[in-house]
């Protein structure tokens, strides 16, 4: 939630072309631009408060009653190579990209595919190297421990040097590199019957390497040229060509001018996400296993990386949570699961927790439009306490309500302002009343995005609804009763203080949808 001066929706009516996409709101590209990030700082904050004894500092009055936490799950992707029948190699990055930190690894052997099929082990128990520092990409290697696999033809292990070979660089050997990752830049998609790609690679010199790198190639890096365009991405890890690009080395003078840097958000999960896509879709088309060519799929395996988005939710009964739609399926990611969190000041220990995948989003939902962007939620049934308790549903004549001119109560622990990013240690869940406005106005920022069953809410007077918020709570009182009027659902993309209204979910248009799910 956010309270801070922002201006007033007469004064932006005049910028309505700046939201003229679904890319100009918030619900657009959710999980990538916002929850996972959002996620990551917020257990980053309640691990600094625990080893600092704030922990419990972050919920006041009986606000929690009205908002639940969810977690969604999603995966990213790296490549890996056996070195032993319990060890696996791949780069610390892929583990921690200097933003996130997998939470849980599943090696994937000997298969065509890689969602389903093979050999397949989740572990937790990765050794990465003791520096690994992602701001120089310094000592990128870390190791996997699985259980003991058996080797057949399509699932062997990789020797490490040995004797003389450890003092060699290698310079003008041909190494194979190989993955199932893109093989162009210009086609961004895996096709149905892209097998695993390899390709010989000159090795070079590290001064080579450094005309184009400059200092974050060290003396423990080894690098090939993809002169005679070569270009090839193993896992998505681009090599290029230092004759092409060594004139343009103030290009690369950063550690986000490299591909490790912030790997997962911008490489690794959404590559997840279309060969998880095309997979289904040759599956369908009958083309599974066809991606696997020769025994290239003995020397290198698959690892699937475990990441954590959030948004809010709404209990409505013992076992039925309102929340978004766009927190399932934000356009791009679909979720895997959803941890429900009840009752507690901290998202990621403490409270009722339960993990589902039982999740009915309706049938409509477009995130193209933002229509129809509500979603149920099942979990077992839980007791109600002073701090766990269901927010009633509109009944009777509260149907035919537009609430225009209340005051509703919108809830989160998201951002409190644009320019603090972070989430303070000491931040409750945070709750403000809000003027609800009419349809009308709100389309004169939002233009075609509003329909009838959007409400929304005016930012005039330096108060909204802000990033992390998204699913959770919009309630007005009614008849002395605390009853459900919306779900939050997008704002635009230029901040929460640019002045712009918050649009909501209306729930009295989606009530026989909400009701229909039991």
């Amino acid at each position: 939630m956010k309270v801070l001066l922002v201006l007033s929706v007469l004064a932006l009516a005049s910028s309505y072309a700046e939201i003229n996409s679904a890319e100009d709101v918030t619900a657009f590209n959710y999980h990538m631009r916002i929850g996972i990030p959002e996620a990551a700082k917020i257990k980053r904050n309640e691990e600094d408060a625990a080893k600092a004894g704030l922990a419990g500092q972050r919920i006041v009055g009986g606000q929690v009653g009205l908002i639940v936490t969810i977690l969604f799950i999603f995966q990213s992707i790296c490549g890996g190579v056996l070195i032993s029948n319990n060890r696996v190699v791949t780069a610390a990055h892929c583990h921690f990209d200097g933003n996130f930190v997998a939470n849980s690894h599943t090696v994937v052997l000997g298969s065509n595919t890689i969602f389903s099929g093979g050999v397949r082990h989740t572990t937790t128990d990765i050794v990465m190297h003791a520096n690994w520092t992602p701001s120089i990409v310094a000592n990128d290697i870390a190791v996997l421990r699985i259980p003991n696999v058996g080797f057949t033809n399509v699932i062997q292990p990789v020797a490490l040097p040995t004797g003389a070979e450890l003092n060699q660089n290698f310079v003008g050997l041909i190494g194979l590199a190989s993955g199932f990752g893109r093989t162009s830049d210009t086609n961004t998609n895996i096709p149905q019957n892209q097998p695993i790609s390899s390709v010989n690679l000159p090795i070079i010199t590290n001064a080579a390497c450094a005309a184009t790198y400059g200092n974050i190639v060290l003396s423990s890096n080894i690098c090939t040229s993809g002169a005679g365009g070569q270009v090839y991405e193993m896992k998505v890890l681009l090599v290029l060509s230092v004759l092409a690009v060594a004139s343009s080395y103030a290009e690369i003078n950063s550690v986000e001018d490299v591909t490790a840097f912030n790997y997962h958000m911008r490489i690794g999960i959404p590559e997840a996400a279309k060969i998880k896509r095309t997979e289904e879709d040759a599956a369908k088309a009958g083309l599974a296993g066809q991606r696997i060519v020769g025994g290239h799929v003995g020397l290198i395996i698959t690892i699937l990386f475990i990441f954590q988005s959030i948004c809010g939710g709404v209990l409505i009964s013992n076992n039925r949570v309102v929340t978004a739609a766009h927190c399932h399926f934000d356009g791009n990611f679909f979720a895997n699961s959803h941890t429900v969190v009840l009752g507690s000041n901290t998202i990621f220990s403490g409270g009722v927790r339960h993990t589902t995948t039982d999740i009915v989003m309706h049938a409509n939902w477009d995130p193209s439009t933002v229509a129809n962007d509500i979603a149920v939620l099942r979990i077992p049934n839980v007791g109600f306490t002073n701090v766990i308790q269901p927010v009633a549903l509109p009944t009777g004549s509260e149907l035919n309500q537009n609430f225009a001119g209340l005051t509703g109560l919108a809830s989160g622990f998201g951002r409190t302002s644009d320019t603090n990013t972070n989430i303070p240690q000491n931040q409750p869940i945070r709750a403000v009343n809000l003027p609800i406005i009419t349809n009308a106005a709100c389309a004169n920022v939002f233009g075609h995005f509003i329909i009838s069953s959007t409400i929304c809410t005016s930012g005039a007077g330096g108060q909204g609804t802000c990033q992390g918020d998204s699913g959770g709570p919009l309630v007005v009182t009614s008849n002395g009763r605390r009853i459900l009027v919306g779900v939050t659902s997008f704002g635009a993309r230029a901040g929460c203080a640019a002045g712009y209204p918050a649009a909501y979910a209306r729930v009295t248009s989606f009530i026989s949808f909400i009701l229909s799910v039991k």
